[in-house]
């Protein structure tokens, strides 16, 4: 295999992919396959359980083939040198000669004979996003679902559901819900897939914020996400999603009506007192709800723990009065992905979900903690 390529070309590619590689990748694969087709471009690969990313680049390919590298190593001598091209050569012993410049290294791979085939997934359902609506999607669900699949592994994953060329999304960890929706195509075909977490938080961060589209295509097995020179493989979660429409229908008693930094600011200082970062007497503390005492156009927080207690209050409008209790970090994270600069808390009773309704047909609902 000899190729001839662009350093910071390789660069990129090697940033991109990293992300899906794992220690276990490392341990059981050897790291990142190159694989020089006759082409002239050069697919770089990496592979975990839930994800896999493959970057293409344009190459000068003198003769084709493929090996496995550490993808650390790799990208450390490609940002050593200093030339502007790398010549790599590969011999049938897997030995890789790198050149840049009047510099050379020479480092060990490895066959990419076992490296795991990626299935082909077929075309059976597709539609497009914009980049910047792909992205803005994935910060509103991402940090709402599970990050353990202890109790309800279908809740560790996103849901992607097409219903009349509407993208509805949804993510829970079973005491919140992240919901919003998307127009994409009328000409869409209905589908519903949950994409594990993994991979999105992934997708996340290698898609930029702007109109360029990007298209999602599953065969009911996997999703393939492709962008420009990526493409990126995840894999569809198994099981019954909840049944997140009944839970949109909402009939408040109570509302309040708050700026939104300034509702963060006190959330913040009442996480101070309930937060379980300190020990006292070599115990952690137990997480302690923060309460809510909603009326007279203000919220007051109050709680009490271990470490102190802690009383405050910012101005609000309200309709109705409720003393409700919340876990404190839970409303921030709903707080902190809000595009509002005001939002409106709706509540029907102590014991029901609080719902706040964003921009861009977004709704979500946190769970109260019962009160003594």
């Amino acid at each position: 295999m000899q190729v001839k390529f662009m350093r910071e070309e390789i660069m990129r590619a090697i940033n991109i992919v990293n992300r899906g590689v794992t220690k276990d990748t490392v341990v059981a694969l050897g790291g990142i396959m190159i694989q020089a087709n006759s082409d002239n471009t050069v697919a770089i690969t990496s592979y975990s359980a839930n994800i896999c990313v493959k970057y293409i680049m344009n190459a000068e390919v003198k003769s084709a083939g493929s090996f496995v590298v550490d993808a650390k190593l790799f990208d450390n001598i490609a940002k050593k040198f200093n030339g502007e091209y790398i010549n790599l050569d590969c011999d049938d012993k897997f030995v890789v000669n790198l050149k840049s410049g009047k510099s050379k290294i020479k480092i060990q791979g490895q066959s990419a004979e076992t490296y795991p085939k990626i299935e082909n997934v077929k075309d059976t359902s597709s539609f497009s996003l914009s980049c910047s609506q792909l992205k803005n999607i994935l910060k509103k669900t991402i940090p709402f679902a599970a990050v353990s699949a202890a109790k309800k592994p279908i809740l560790v994953g996103v849901l992607f559901e097409i219903e009349n060329g509407t993208l509805h999304n949804v993510a829970s960890d079973g005491l919140r819900v992240a919901y919003t929706q998307t127009y994409v195509n009328a000409d869409c075909e209905n589908n519903s897939m949950v994409i594990c977490l993994e991979a999105l938080k992934e997708i996340a961060k290698v898609t930029p914020d702007i109109d360029t589209k990007i298209k999602i295509r599953s065969d009911g097995r996997n999703v393939v996400f492709e962008y420009e020179n990526y493409i990126i493989t995840a894999r569809i979660l198994s099981g019954q999603y909840l049944k997140y429409k009944s839970l949109m229908n909402n009939t408040p008693t109570v509302k309040a009506t708050v700026d939104k930094h300034t509702f963060k600011e006190t959330l913040e200082r009442g996480l101070l007192i309930v937060n379980t970062d300190m020990l006292l007497d070599g115990k952690k503390f137990q997480k302690t709800p923060v309460v809510l005492y909603i009326g007279n156009e203000k919220i007051q927080l109050e709680a009490e723990t271990q470490k102190g207690t802690v009383k405050d209050d910012c101005a609000a409008e309200c309709e109705g009065e409720l003393r409700i209790g919340f876990n404190c970090e839970y409303l921030i994270d709903m707080i902190s992905v809000c595009d509002s600069e005001t939002i409106t808390l709706e509540m029907s009773n102590a014991v029901s979900a609080v719902y706040v309704h964003d921009t861009g047909n977004t709704t979500y609902l946190v769970l109260p903690v019962r009160l003594k």
